[in-house]
């Protein structure tokens, strides 16, 4: 593609000879680059692509894009801001695969995840192939696909929708993080069906405050009216966001009056069975996750392929057969006879929803396994300390993606926390699971939380292989 193709309709500065040169790849990683590729200079908080511009140029790069014009050369097109320009420049180079996919997006704190698996399986029993987009996998059906971000960088995006629609996929779904959105990864994404889950404290490393976070969430339906919009409105920020947007569909666990409303919820150690009330029709659904959060998740997942032409009863029925989530309170029994769950929870929010859920099922004991990550919001440390030796009769501190931070003080942000309740140290994660699991026995349960799906543990800048699976296999049936 020429790069005044490229270019069309974008305000730019550069040598006129460059705008007539062939490109066959766009990359903001000097280490993609090719002889025939256009280098972005993307700012980012701990590296400037600018700096690598000469490194660029000597690996063959034909152009490099810039915002900054004291970076300016022969070689190099000047445009206002770099990140925003990539989204439109991605799409355009593989020619524009968000408008011939249908898009679902999900936002939120928390059941992004679990709810964005639901959609995918549902629409996978009913055509295929599906795409999936997240923190979990990253998937064409049952191919998988190299991501590291919950939602990836435009460039990723575009060329993973072009690849479905080669493969004649017609949905793909995916979560929409704040980072994503504030990084303008999904601008220019046309979005047909959108969801808001809730809105929790966390990021707020990233985000000045809740009011901020909030903004940047609410910012992807606001901007989106053509799109059906799903909020869940037993939240106040739910509740706000609802009554601000004309013509959004409404869910709710609490509130008859919503569009998709939840009445009669019974819960087991095996699943869950609830009623969906929906234009005066109630349809029983039978769904073989646990706890309350997962009949929120279940319930939007549900919404969003109904109004999309899927008859209600009939999702109802392909949700039966929809396996445990990785890392989403996956279930394993314990040889001993206990009950091993795994979960992804990392925020007060997610701890204070899974004892209630744990307390629920009535087991007899509960041991706690957990860390918080490191170079991350400090301030929810504390409040999940309080909260595991509150709810478990013990507590292992361990690990989970210290990253550069010391473990020991991340350790002693959990412990201030920590008011009651026998909690022990164990630094390495393996050694504080298995130890864990040493003390498990009929009616008790453990929870490993904090790392569900992920295979790794990100020690300084380097990630460690750590399979939390293969720690447990020995003790599972």
């Amino acid at each position: 593609m020429k790069l005044s193709v490229l270019l069309e309709e974008v305000s730019y500065q550069c040598n006129p000879v460059v705008t007539d040169l062939d490109i066959g790849r766009i990359t903001f990683d000097t280490r993609q680059v090719t002889a025939d590729s256009l280098f972005v200079a993307l700012r980012g908080s701990i590296r400037d692509g600018h700096q690598y511009i000469a490194q660029a140029l000597s690996k063959g790069a034909v152009a490099v894009l810039i915002d900054d014009p004291a970076f300016a050369s022969e070689r190099t097109i000047l445009v206002e801001n770099c990140r925003q320009l990539l989204p439109v420049l991605a799409q355009r180079f593989f020619d524009n695969p968000a408008r011939e996919v249908g898009l679902y997006g999900i936002t939120g704190t928390n059941g992004k995840s679990t709810t964005a698996w639901l959609i995918f399986e549902l629409l996978r029993q009913q055509s295929s192939p599906i795409g999936l987009i997240g923190t979990i996998q990253t998937k064409i059906d049952d191919t998988w696909f190299q991501n590291e971000l919950t939602t990836p960088d435009p460039l990723f995006l575009a060329q993973f929708l072009r690849y479905l629609i080669d493969l004649k996929g017609e949905h793909c779904v995916m979560e929409v993080s704040s980072h994503g959105i504030v990084q303008h990864r999904v601008q220019g994404l046309q979005f047909h069906t959108l969801i808001f889950t809730n809105l929790t404290p966390e990021h707020l490393d990233y985000h000045h405050d809740l009011e901020e976070y909030f903004a940047v969430k609410a910012s992807l339906l606001r901007q989106n009216p053509t799109s059906k919009r799903l909020i869940n409105i037993d939240t106040d920020y739910g509740g706000q966001l609802a009554r601000e947007l004309d013509g959004c569909i409404t869910l709710s666990l609490q509130e008859e009056s919503a569009d998709f409303y939840v009445s009669r919820v019974d819960y087991g150690s095996t699943g869950t069975r609830f009623t969906v009330r929906h234009q005066g029709f109630g349809v029983i659904v039978n769904s073989p996750l646990l706890g309350a959060y997962n009949v929120d998740n279940a319930l939007a997942a549900l919404a969003a392929v109904t109004v999309n032409g899927t008859p209600l009863a009939t999702a109802a029925q392909l949700l039966k057969s929809v396996a445990q989530i990785p890392g989403r309170m996956e279930r394993f029994q314990l040889r001993d006879g206990g009950t091993l769950i795994v979960d992804y929870a990392h925020t007060p929010d997610a701890f204070d929803k899974l004892y209630q859920e744990i307390e629920r099922l009535d087991y007899r004991r509960v041991i706690t396994v957990f860390g918080a990550g490191g170079e991350r919001d400090r301030q929810k440390r504390p409040v999940m300390g309080e909260l595991a030796c509150r709810n478990s009769e013990l507590v292992f501190l361990t690990d989970d993606n210290p990253r550069r931070e010391d473990p020991a003080r991340i350790v002693e942000d959990i412990l201030t926390g920590c008011s009651r309740g026998s909690v022990e140290i164990i630094h390495d994660r393996t050694e504080a699971i298995t130890a864990a699991l040493s003390h498990a026995g009929a009616g008790t349960v453990v929870l490993l939380l904090g790392k569900g799906h992920e295979t790794y543990q990100v020690i300084g800048e380097e990630k460690h292989y750590l399979n939390e699976r293969e720690i447990i296999a020995p003790y599972t049936l």
